[in-house]
């Protein structure tokens, strides 16, 4: 997920029910339905000449895959079960699949966040069945994490901020292999002055602690600079966010803050 807009990505699996094989080439009209009703956001599905040219064979009883590529912000609200209604190429007629994640692009707003930014559902053409891999489990996907930073920083300084790694459950956790976060800072740009984009990745220190007791929370001081060149009443925001063993990073296990520079 895109830190500043929100952003998912999700996977659309079709059958063939009938008993000869069919071809789909093309591209894919999709709008999202709520409770039968469209849900006015963007919608595109151009795609390059190599991807129009594709012809996917699907056998009797086989699959194909769509890719969908939903953007926030979005702050509409919905009434009823969210679904698909998916154009099959060359007058095939329309699908409906229902959306089965809970998952939704935030609604965010303010420093840095076009105002005039919409949703957009961007759909690809068919590609041959992908095949949906299980990210590895760890327990470390039971920690909370929360971030808390000061409001106002110098260009050019060094600031010192606090994430919290809390845990929930009923046992320790222990942090082996020590999980890794990624550091982000951003603020927007404009004529005048230059935008602020970048991100690390980092292991997290601990050495000195080796698991989070039950019930417990332990408390990580990081450091973060402000760019020099940043000027006065500009806003800097900077987001925490962990990553688990092989790379895993989930939805909800980032924090962030945002400062006005002095």
């Amino acid at each position: 997920m895109d830190a500043a807009i929100g952003k998912l990505i999700g996977q659309v699996d079709v059958r063939n029910t009938s008993k000869v094989e069919c071809t789909l080439q093309g591209e894919v009209p999709v709008t999202m339905l709520a409770g039968g009703r469209e849900i006015p956001m963007l919608y595109a599905h151009g795609i390059n000449e190599e991807a129009r040219a594709r012809v996917v064979a699907v056998p009797a009883g086989g699959r194909a895959s769509l890719r969908l590529d939903w953007s926030g912000p979005f702050c509409q609200p919905t009434d009823g079960t969210l679904e698909l209604a998916i154009e099959v190429p060359h007058g095939g007629g329309t699908l409906r699949a229902p959306i089965s994640a809970d998952d939704r692009p935030g609604c965010q707003r303010g420093e840095g966040i076009n105002p005039t930014a919409r949703a957009t559902l961007y759909a690809s053409g068919f590609t041959e069945p992908v095949a949906v891999s299980t990210p590895p489990s760890s327990p470390l996907d039971q920690l909370t994490v929360t971030v808390a930073g000061p409001s106002t920083a110098a260009a050019g300084s060094r600031l010192a901020f606090r994430v919290t790694l809390g845990n929930p459950t009923g046992g320790p956790l222990a942090l082996d292999p020590c999980p890794g976060y990624l550091m982000e800072r951003f603020s927007l740009g404009d004529a005048t002055n230059d935008a602020v984009n970048t991100s690390q990745l980092y292991r997290l220190s601990c050495r000195p602690l080796t698991q989070i007791p039950a019930g417990g929370a332990a408390v990580f001081e990081m450091v973060a600079e402000v760019p020099a060149s940043m000027r006065a009443g500009r806003e800097l925001t900077v987001t925490w966010k962990l990553y688990l063993p092989h790379y895993v990073q989930r939805g909800s296990q980032f924090g962030a803050f945002t400062l006005t520079v002095s």
